[in-house]
């Protein structure tokens, strides 16, 4: 499978956040605006594609309260996400998480996309 970055799942377990680390996913990400009728709204939006053997314990994530930070972002994280979504980085908030680890073990994936 090919993947282009790595990336950093934040958990919120218990009010504190635990970053994981995937050294490896395929990171597509969009950049848009939506015109709605009282104004336009950030779309932006981004699927992460991890290969399974960097996916475990990954396909069983809570959606609320979790992010996906592209890279090592370097900033600590303890009860408040605040410092990473105020930070100039890509950070979306997970809106699914879906297990492709079936068939064929050269394209096992988890699929993690947010907004």
């Amino acid at each position: 499978m090919y993947t282009n970055t790595d990336c950093t799942v934040y958990v919120k377990n218990d009010g504190e956040y635990t970053a994981i680390y995937v050294p490896a996913c395929y990171w597509q990400e969009v950049r848009a605006a939506e015109t709605k009728k009282y104004g336009a709204e950030l779309a932006d939006s981004v699927k992460a594609i991890i290969p399974a053997e960097y996916a475990d314990g990954l396909d069983k994530l809570p959606r609320e309260g979790t992010f996906i930070a592209k890279g090592i972002p370097g900033i600590e994280i303890t009860d408040s996400i605040e410092p990473l979504l105020s930070a100039d980085i890509s950070v979306f908030a997970v809106s699914s998480v879906t297990d492709h680890r079936s068939g064929s073990e050269a394209v096992q994936h988890i699929t993690i996309c947010g907004r």
